[in-house]
């Protein structure tokens, strides 16, 4: 906020030297007070201004400034040669990041495309194992149901779905000591 204001400050007192220079360069095509055309003692006469005779300092029509005599590359006027060797060493400049650019975006879909088909191929292989596991569960469940259910007494048979071995629930205390009594009966 300090430099903020430093720098407005700055530029305030930079507007305000400007504006004295322009008021003093405007006063300087004047006479002596007491003589100034707008006094009425003007030999014009009444007040009306009249500009110097050789205009002033700021208008004059001389054309641009002259550097190092006039013979300055800087104010050279452009030739058509100098135009067509810029134009061509930009349009070459242009295809050179072309094809940078364009050699860049075939690389990022070249290794964009091998990251995908190795995540396509870890997926498959993921799923089929899946598969293979949750087959595997299904026939040995089916198994030992299909050997429970054929044999043993009704209750024997629900006490094997529930874990009677678990008493960290005690919800479930009271469900668990009925199956347990059922089950020797």
């Amino acid at each position: 906020a300090a430099e903020k204001k430093a720098e407005e400050e700055r530029l305030a007192a930079a507007e305000k030297d400007r504006f004295a220079a322009e008021e003093a360069a405007r006063h300087a095509h004047f006479p002596a007070a007491g003589n100034s055309p707008l006094s009425g003692n003007s030999p014009t006469g009444g007040g009306a201004y009249q500009p110097p005779a050789s205009g002033f300092g700021f208008m004059n029509n001389s054309g641009p400034p002259v550097v190092n005599g006039g013979n300055s590359p800087m104010f050279a006027e452009p030739t058509e040669d100098h135009l067509a060797t810029f134009q061509a060493q930009a349009r070459q400049a242009l295809e050179e990041r072309d094809a940078e650019v364009d050699k860049q975006h075939k690389e990022v879909r070249e290794k964009a495309a091998a990251t995908l088909a190795k995540m396509h191929e870890a997926r498959k292989k993921e799923i089929s194992d899946r598969k293979t596991k949750n087959a595997d569960a299904e026939t040995s469940t089916k198994a030992k149901n299909d050997a429970l259910f054929s044999t043993g007494e009704v209750w024997d048979r629900v006490a094997s779905l529930v874990n009677l071995q678990d008493n960290s629930d005690k919800k479930m205390a009271r469900m668990r000591a009925i199956l347990l009594r059922m089950q020797t009966q």
